[in-house]
């Protein structure tokens, strides 16, 4: 007779319901907000908290253009906000909710059809451990994803159970959950629609189920909330509609379509995606029970649509099929079910001496086994903690050393940031508390700027500026004017943020390196140049604006106005491919001291000076400096620092000094 100790109630759901709570609270407030999606319904929640209006969601106090999703997640977190307050912690609620609520009701369901606790509990304890599930990006974040993984698991559930039983509260709870789950991912809402739709074809086709009265009433009732929201925000935001039509069909989903030429390509990429365990199919052959049976047909169909809709999309990032998530793990918990229980069954009937296969020794490794993944998903946890999105930018602190300089009546900062929306939400949650203005403008040239430890987006490139507080995470700078003869424009920011990525990356500039012995250019024209064809390729200017910013670069870059913030030619000289010549002890002296001039506000500011009297380059200037400290630190004659002064000199007219 088949002996399972783990198939009680208290223990199978207990375990669940601990493992869920632990690992939906573990550590959730240990990392800033950073990642851009997830500061940006921060923002949306934050503004709606103070202005109250709950139809139309904001961003730096307009109308948000970018994230045109109706906004239910938001008024979750606006909720929470009250409740706890302006945190992490708020902004994260709602979603590890979500995740409790996701593996407590899976469990439910899958032990209600099935009646088999053990396939129960591995189904939820799949769902738990699936890395991308319990990440930073989804559960663990303030996003949208994670809430539309629940409302949609819930509502194919729905639907899959009233297909079985006819049981009309089930059409209430489809309709609830699809108009939850519209309210949350807009049109990424429908992607199961189509695998509901294939099923019902293939394994039912009673259509008189979709004629009852209530069906048809809550299904205008749901046309109706819908429309009627989009219109009624498009009546708060003239040309939101426009927006959502551009943003989430056009301009994600049906242009992209032109790329994907062949249906049974971009099928096999979608299995490749799902990344399903193809052993899980033994289980359609293997299993007799036809509830258990039909489960794992509806889950694949619908896992399969949902990645079909997602996958033909050029706008789509890894996390956007963790709604496939749900119904693979479904198919996988079923599958260990299904072995866990034979199994122990096998081992209860026919083995009797041997105490390694005695079933309380097998629990024993299945519960090894459950532990396992849940160490995994901890240790992705605290290693994700550690640096988001590509590097840690400590915005709290800098932030909190903000309050430590003496302002007066100075309330006015511009931030220059490559990551401005990750920044958003400590900045707009530090301009509400503390009356504050800090914004993202690079036209006032009035303002005072805040320059975050990890953000520096290449200002020293653009202005001349004077340092007026400093702290290990920051600094206030004082802008004194533009660095250039000629105002900015968005395309001129535009190209010197390329220049910038170019110049302060060692592995691009590598590249740059070998360019050069190609092309017969010097490293600053390369670099130029390269800087344009990245514009190019990111569509952010027509080729004839492209090359009248070249040019006028180029004439910048004879008159030595561009070389801030590049790599220290110390470091790119140490791979022998810098210069032409050998690099002796002088040599490594004098670019030491080039370096932190160049390298220095304080004596740069003094080079300007310099420059306006000697009527020299500025990097002329700074050469010549170079070797006038090396000559009063004693640390060579006369003739030797002039020598390299003159070789320097040249190297940097011919554009190897940048």
């Amino acid at each position: 007779m088949y002996s399972a100790p783990l198939s009680t109630k208290n223990f199978t759901l207990l375990g669940i319901i601990l493992f869920t709570v632990f690992l939906a609270f573990y550590r959730i407030t240990a990392s800033e907000i950073q990642l851009s999606d997830e500061s940006r319904v921060a923002v949306n929640a934050l503004e709606m908290y103070h202005n109250g209006n709950f139809i139309t969601t904001y961003f730096n106090g307009s109308p948000d253009t970018l994230n045109t999703k109706p906004p239910f997640p938001v008024w979750c977190t606006v909720v929470s906000m009250k409740i706890f307050g302006v945190n992490e912690f708020a902004i994260r609620l709602p979603n590890a909710l979500a995740f409790i609520l996701l593996s407590f009701f899976t469990f439910l369901y899958i032990r209600k059809i099935t009646g088999d606790e053990i396939s129960a509990f591995f189904c939820s304890l799949v769902i738990l451990t699936f890395p991308s599930l319990a990440s930073l990006q989804v559960f663990r974040t303030g996003d949208y994803d994670s809430m539309l993984v629940l409302w949609v698991t819930l509502y194919c559930f729905s639907y899959f159970e009233y297909l079985k039983t006819n049981n009309i509260k089930y059409v209430n709870y489809f309709f609830t959950f699809f108009i939850l789950a519209c309210f949350t991912g807009g049109v990424a809402a429908f992607f199961a629609l189509p695998g509901l739709a294939l099923y019902f074809l293939l394994f039912n086709r009673r259509f008189e189920i979709f004629k009852v009265e209530r069906f048809l009433y809550l299904t205008y009732l749901t046309i109706f909330l819908i429309i009627g929201y989009y219109f009624l925000r498009e009546s708060q935001n003239p040309g939101y509609v426009n927006l959502v039509i551009t943003k989430e069909l056009g301009g994600r989903y049906f242009k992209s379509l032109e790329s994907y030429k062949q249906f049974w390509d971009t099928s096999w990429q979608v299995v490749v995606n799902l990344q399903i365990p193809f052993w899980i199919f033994l289980l359609l052959f293997l299993i007799k029970d036809k509830v258990v049976k039909h489960t794992i047909y509806f889950s694949l169909i619908v896992a399969f649509f949902i990645a079909l809709g997602i996958s033909p999309s050029k706008a789509k990032l890894d996390w956007y099929i963790v709604q496939t998530f749900p119904f693979i793990a479904i198919c996988i918990g079923l599958f260990i079910g299904f072995i866990y229980k034979h199994v122990n069954q096998y081992l209860s009937d026919n083995v009797n001496e041997n105490i390694l296969l005695k079933p309380s020794v097998i629990n024993t490794a299945f519960i090894l086994l459950i532990i396992f993944p849940i160490y995994k998903v901890v240790k992705v946890i605290n290693e994700r903690e550690v640096v988001t999105n590509g590097k840690y930018i400590p915005v709290k602190e800098a932030l909190a050393d903000l309050k430590n300089y003496k302002t007066g009546s100075k309330k006015s900062y511009a931030i220059f940031s490559d990551s401005s929306t990750s920044l958003a939400f400590y900045m707009t949650k530090f301009n509400h508390e503390n009356n504050c203005d800090i914004h993202f403008d690079r036209e006032n040239y009035n303002d005072t700027i805040l320059l975050i430890k990890g953000t520096n987006w290449g200002i020293r490139e653009i202005y001349r500026t004077d340092l007026l507080f400093e702290s290990a995470n920051m600094q206030v700078l004082a802008r004194s004017g533009l660095r250039f003869n000629f105002p900015l424009t968005d395309k001129d920011l535009i190209f010197i943020k390329h220049l910038n990525e170019i110049k302060n990356s060692q592995d691009l500039i590598k590249l740059e390196l070998d360019k050069i012995i190609y092309n017969n250019n010097s490293i600053m024209t390369q670099i130029i140049l390269d800087a344009g064809y990245l514009m190019e390729m990111n569509n952010e200017g027509s080729k004839e604006e492209i090359a009248i910013l070249i040019n006028k670069y180029t004439e910048e870059y004879k008159k030595g106005n561009l070389f801030f913030a590049s790599p220290n030619v110390q470091d790119l000289s140490k791979s022998g491919k810098y210069f032409n010549f050998p690099l002796n002890e002088k040599d490594f002296t004098f670019l030491g001291h080039f370096d932190k001039i160049k390298n220095s506000e304080a004596l740069l500011k003094v080079e300007t000076e310099k420059i306006k009297y000697n009527n020299n380059p500025m990097m002329v200037q700074i050469l010549i400096d170079a070797g006038y400290l090396m000559e009063i630190n004693g640390q060579g004659s006369k003739d030797e620092i002039n020598q390299l002064v003159n070789k320097y000199t040249e190297e940097y007219k011919m554009g190897n000094i940048l």
